[in-house]
């Protein structure tokens, strides 16, 4: 198995700050110097956008919300001290002692996942998926097609469910995402075919912490495990 993670997200949502513009850029000046870059939209209004890039991950800081993307393996973010906790945490942190901060809404745990399989075409891969999961009662709607997918939706306790999982047929399957991979090794696997799985868990709850991100990808790795056994 070659196993890519073009894409993941983890968001804390939070009540709407409503005089961020004129309170963010203190926060965040001392994050400035580590960052290769940062990108300031819509300055000086509600909707103003905050962007920390950095080398292999970005954060971004909206009014309502500090999210942390990446691409890559995924399980270096679950060490002690990894990316996660400093310095998207330690943001969120400064955050929150504003003396404006309201209170946590939720938090998205997103993740696209790549299983590329060697000497496939599209052709194959996507009727190798047909074979799996369709029954003569879909066939009778559509017999032969040229690309599919299935949507499984559920809610356990707090956390709302979402697995999109599919044949990847491509670079299209990304772009269709609004994805656009940047590390090398991934854009090369990304011209290739194979399965895909798009994992979404929402966890409402006024509590978000390091803890609670190491419960969510555990939660996620464990459905791609129940998609992939030979993980």
């Amino acid at each position: 198995m070659n196993l890519f993670v073009p894409a993941h997200q983890f968001e804390i949502r939070f009540t709407n700050l409503i005089n961020f513009p004129f309170i963010i850029r203190e926060v965040l000046s001392p994050f400035v110097p580590l960052a290769k870059a940062i990108q300031i939209e819509r300055e000086n209004t509600l909707q103003a956008r905050f962007t920390l890039t950095f080398d292999t991950y970005s954060v971004l800081v909206f009014w309502d919300r500090v999210v942390f993307r990446f691409e890559g393996d995924t399980s270096t973010l679950l060490e002690n001290n990894s990316i996660v906790e400093e310095p998207f945490f330690n943001i969120f942190s400064k955050i929150k002692e504003l003396k404006d901060f309201g209170t946590i809404t939720n938090m998205l745990h997103y993740t696209v996942c790549m299983n590329i399989i060697e000497g496939k075409t599209k052709e194959v891969v996507v009727n190798d998926f047909s074979k799996m999961y369709l029954n003569e009662s879909t066939k009778k709607i559509m017999s032969n097609p040229n690309d599919l997918g299935i949507i499984l939706e559920d809610k356990i306790g707090s956390i709302g469910i979402n697995i999109n999982f599919g044949p990847y047929t491509g670079i299209d399957d990304l772009k269709n995402r609004n994805i656009t991979p940047v590390t090398d090794h991934i854009i090369e696997n990304s011209a290739k075919f194979g399965e895909f799985a798009e994992i979404k868990l929402v966890e409402t709850s006024k509590i978000a912490n390091f803890k609670k991100y190491k419960e969510l990808s555990t939660l996620s790795n464990d459905y791609l495990k129940k998609l992939w056994p030979q993980l």
